[in-house]
């Protein structure tokens, strides 16, 4: 399964590549492995409160619930004003969108009602993509591929 999803993911396949690995993580890890996937992108982008809260919220399980608050979070104060400006700056709406997915799947991981769509994880992995093409930096896509595939690895 890693060797078809390392294939897709160097195809440009993000999506398939997302679906092959989101699918095969237990519930239980998906915020965390999100969360992880966001600090990364963190990295490269100035310190945003937004994205921080995003990032605690997914790696504490008693937190999980604040999901969607976290989604809406992000979406209101950052994607909506940046998706606004013209030229918009296509690294920052990469990474805000991988957060809007990490606040999805961890409401997710809740079972609670009104879940995100199920390809929410899928298209982490594409956004995620985005960002290591936008950073073309092969140690950076390095460190991406690790953290992606972390949980399966052990």
């Amino acid at each position: 399964m890693l060797d078809e999803a390392r294939t897709a993911w160097e195809s440009k396949k993000a999506s398939e590549a997302g679906y092959l690995i989101f699918e095969n993580l237990p519930n239980e890890q998906r915020p965390i492995w999100g969360a992880n996937i966001l600090e990364l992108c963190c990295e490269i982008i100035p310190e945003i409160p937004q994205t921080k809260y995003v990032i605690e919220v997914a790696k504490d399980p008693t937190k999980w619930s604040q999901g969607r608050d976290a989604f809406t979070i992000v979406r209101k104060e950052l994607t909506s004003s940046l998706n606004r400006q013209v030229p918009e700056n296509r690294l920052l709406v990469a990474v805000y969108d991988l957060a809007e997915k990490v606040a999805k799947i961890t409401y997710n991981a809740t079972g609670g009602p009104a879940p995100y769509d199920a390809d929410s994880g899928w298209l982490l992995v594409y956004n995620l993509r985005q960002v290591v093409d936008l950073v073309n930096d092969p140690d950076f896509e390095q460190r991406a591929w690790k953290i992606l595939v972390a949980p399966l690895s052990k």
